[in-house]
């Protein structure tokens, strides 16, 4: 509710002209989080893990009083689009996606293969056909259908490859930091800090430059820019060097930060105004599903080329247990993977989008 909420707020209170700027700036915010998320994440790891929680109460309260303080009420006049939204589309919507986020973090322990992830999925399958079926008949549809064909749809799943791979970065990188190179927990966070540091300097200029080109382009160069920074990444080996792994990461870091903005307001820019709403609780929805599935992903595709390198089967008992060589394998294996995903992004984001009725 407050990622989609904060972007429509976002978006309301700047004109068009001004938007990919007003983007720009919340990504370089975004990156400053990210960017500090990593090494004070690896220091609080070091006193206790349950600190990784903790810390969110100070900063909540804080960012309420902000809140309360800094932005006025909203000035809602009319009858609001979707004031008839109907709670069994709701309820369906919602119990499809927790389904399919409860398959994407079972699967991995308990293998694909197995009841408690196949029957989430199978689960989330009927849901999903039961929300179209209710909206279908909707009078006001939770997700008309209609918006998806144009821009909006391609911007919508450009999103979820995007975060997916910006959190197969994240998830992974540590593992193969501290369980090949044998980093601690803080060293291996000052690391991981260089993709959202480059981000944050990409952010403001993305912004910037989709306000005077526009977004298409812009978007298709950043994921460029990331699928090379991939390549880099997947010559990593156990025998690594500080040049490419900074290398690899900070060309990643800056082709997000380049593509984030613009595919952002793409998304916000293909809606009319009473439809903000829509488009930020798509793009927040298609984030989180891009955030799951990519870590998801990542860990079964780490796993299984881990077993194909002849590394046997990864265990989970407090500590994982591997063989380095076949792990350091699959880790290359993993970005060669993300490099072709990125290439796919990159030829979807250059398909020309189809005119909406």
């Amino acid at each position: 509710m407050m990622t989609a909420n904060s972007a429509a707020i976002l978006i309301s209170s700047f004109p068009e002209s001004e938007r990919g700027r007003a983007l720009g700036a919340f990504g370089a915010v975004v990156g400053v989080g990210l960017a500090l998320g990593p090494p004070i994440g690896g220091l609080l790891v070091q006193l206790s893990w349950r600190w990784i929680f903790l810390i969110n109460l100070p900063l909540g309260v804080l960012a309420l009083v902000q809140l309360r303080s800094r932005v006025p009420p909203d000035d809602v006049t009319g009858r609001a689009w979707g004031q008839d939204l109907s709670l069994p589309s709701a309820a369906l919507w919602c119990a499809s996606l927790v389904l399919v986020m409860l398959g994407l973090s079972l699967g991995p322990g308990s293998g694909w293969r197995a009841a408690p992830a196949w029957l989430m999925f199978l689960g989330a399958g009927l849901a999903l056909a039961a929300f179209f079926a209710v909206e279908r008949r909707a009078a006001s549809p939770l997700l008309p259908l209609g918006v998806l064909r144009g821009t909006l749809g391609g911007a919508v799943l450009l999103t979820l490859i995007g975060n997916a791979l910006s959190i197969a970065v994240g998830f992974h990188m540590p593992l193969f930091l501290e369980e090949v190179q044998g980093f601690d927990a803080a060293r291996s966070g000052r690391w991981l800090a260089i993709v959202p540091l480059m981000a944050l300097l990409a952010a403001p200029v993305a912004g910037r430059w989709a306000d005077r080109w526009g977004s298409g382009r812009l978007v298709s160069l950043g994921i460029g820019i990331a699928a090379v920074g991939f390549g880099v990444l997947s010559r990593l080996s156990v025998a690594w060097t500080p040049l490419t792994l900074a290398g690899g990461m900070a060309v990643v870091g800056i082709g997000l930060g380049l593509f984030t903005v613009p595919n952002a307001s793409a998304v916000m820019s293909a809606v009319p105004r009473e439809r903000l709403g829509l488009a930020a609780g798509l793009q927040a929805t298609t984030r989180n599903l891009g955030i799951a599935g990519g870590a998801a992903a990542a860990a079964a595709i780490v796993t299984s080329r881990y077993q194909a390198h002849g590394g046997g089967t990864l265990r989970s008992t407090g500590h994982v247990a591997f063989s380095t060589l076949a792990f350091a394998e699959a880790s290359r294996d993993l970005y060669l993977a993300l490099l072709a995903v990125a290439v796919l992004a990159f030829l979807i984001s250059r398909r020309p989008a189809p005119r909406t009725r």
